[in-house]
């Protein structure tokens, strides 16, 4: 295994953790194709491995549409075995993460190959790529964000935060993602 380049140095956590002495979970995250954040919550003891090592995570996470179910045609799901791939920590993306607690942290994670590759499926590489294409003729893409917005309940809770939203038929659907965060 690896360490890639373009990884997290320890360092940063350990100048965060100093900062931040209260953080018991660390939400590790990655953005999948379809714009969905998967990932895994680490408890502290667990935090130093994963800038460290990487951390693990099934290759069919690159893989899943947008409801959480595996992309079987990709050949990512039963072909390779549902291989694992290491996300690793994307530098300056660690930070705190009050909305999931006073006690909580949130990481990016690129993920890349056992082998210490980019993952041609991590949509951070793909946009390198599509970034290093341009490069070649001499040309700068530019992007556009557009800003997009939730769904919510009008009505608050009694202690003033939010609820899911009901259906035609008043209720809160009630399937979840698979590695949702």
């Amino acid at each position: 295994m690896n360490r890639p380049a373009t990884a997290a140095d320890p360092a940063e956590l350990v100048a965060f953790l100093i900062a931040n002495p209260g953080v018991q979970f660390l939400d590790v995250h990655y953005t999948n194709l379809a714009g969905v954040p998967r990932g895994k919550r680490l408890r502290a003891h667990e935090f130093a491995a994963a800038f460290e090592n990487g951390r693990f995570l099934p290759g069919s996470i690159l893989v899943v549409d947008i409801t959480g179910l595996d992309v079987e045609e990709s050949g990512m799901v039963w072909e390779d075995g549902d291989a694992d791939r290491i996300g690793w920590p994307v530098p300056g993306t660690l930070a705190r993460a009050p909305w999931l607690g006073a006690d909580s942290a949130d990481v990016m994670l690129s993920m890349h190959e056992l082998d210490g590759r980019a993952c041609d499926l991590d949509p951070r590489q793909v946009l390198r790529n599509v970034v290093a294409r341009f490069s070649a003729d001499g040309l700068t893409p530019v992007v556009a964000c557009e800003l997009e917005f939730y769904l919510l309940d009008a009505r608050r809770t009694r202690d003033g935060g939010i609820r899911l939203p009901r259906g035609a038929d008043g209720r809160v659907p009630g399937h979840r993602q698979v590695y949702g965060l």
